[in-house]
Formats: C-alpha cells, sequence, structure tokens
C-alpha cells in the first residue's frame, strides 16, 4: 500500500461509487467507525510477460532495495487517531489510552524482508494483513472495520 492509498488522497482517477480506497471514517450518534477498504491488486508483479515468459529478475531491484534500506533505515511511518473526551468500547486491536493506532511501521524492519516488501506492493489489504501479521517493529490494524464509541 502507498502512502496515497493509506492517507485516502485522491489520486487523479474518478471512483465510481463504492470503490473507495484508503481509510475513511463515519461519525453518529457517539460512534465512529474507522472503514479500511481493501482495494483489489490490479497485478501481483508475478505475471507471465506479453510473450509469455516468466519476468527475470532485475539486478536494479536489488541495489534500489539496498538503496532504500540505506536511505529509510530509521524512517518511521503511523497513523494514530486520538478520541477526546476517551473510549468508552471500541474493537481496536492497538489502543493506549485514548489512542487508537491504525498502523506503526518502523521502515527498517520492514525493509529487511524483501517478501513483506512484495506483499505490499500488491496492494491487497487480506495480504497486507498476511505479511505484517507477527513482524517485529511493526503495529497494523487487521480489521476492515474499527468501530469507537465515545466516553461521555
Amino acid at each position: 500500500m502507498d502512502a496515497g492509498e493509506m492517507s485516502g488522497e485522491a489520486d487523479g482517477e474518478d471512483k465510481e461509487d463504492g470503490e473507495e480506497e484508503g481509510i475513511r471514517f463515519k461519525f453518529a450518534d457517539g460512534k465512529l467507525t474507522i472503514f479500511q477498504k481493501s482495494p483489489d491488486a490490479e497485478d501481483d508483479g508475478d505475471a507471465a510477460d506479453d510473450d509469455g515468459d516468466e519476468p527475470e529478475e532485475d539486478e536494479m531491484d536489488a541495489q534500489a532495495m539496498a538503496m532504500m534500506q540505506g536511505v529509510m533505515k530509521d524512517m518511521r511511518m503511523a497513523v494514530k487517531v486520538t478520541i477526546e473526551p476517551g473510549i468508552a468500547k471500541t474493537n481496536a486491536s492497538h489502543v493506549d489510552g485514548k489512542v487508537i493506532m491504525l498502523f506503526d511501521i518502523q521502515m527498517g524492519k520492514l525493509l529487511s524482508d524483501p517478501e513483506k516488501i512484495k506483499a505490499l506492493q500488491k496492494g491487497n489489504f487480506d495480504e497486507t494483513k498476511k505479511a505484517l501479521k507477527g513482524v517485529e517493529g511493526i503495529k497494523f490494524e487487521d480489521k476492515e472495520q474499527v468501530t469507537i464509541e465515545m466516553a461521555e
């Protein structure tokens, strides 16, 4: 998933109704619902090319990965939601007081495993869930819908 998809930013393409991607919020009757849409993967990266041949592993991929590891090793990306006046009830997996963590990714940990990167590049929520589950240094909300009831 790229940062644009996670933040819910539009990519310039018109989306038909029901095709929204990224994180969306709905607030009604003191209850907040956070939707994490599962976009369909367009290309899994493992498909054969137009000639029917299997794609070749490119040396630049290894070089690019090494550069990314060097540049991004100390980077951290996180999306947190702070609930005021507090949380009465939620189904979120990662809660600390008034804060719900949707994801917290230490890039150095993620970049150390190229297979995890490939799963993320597919852009499929279910595959991302599987790829990030149990990885040290990474918290990821695995529910497509998180509900929060506000404290009074």
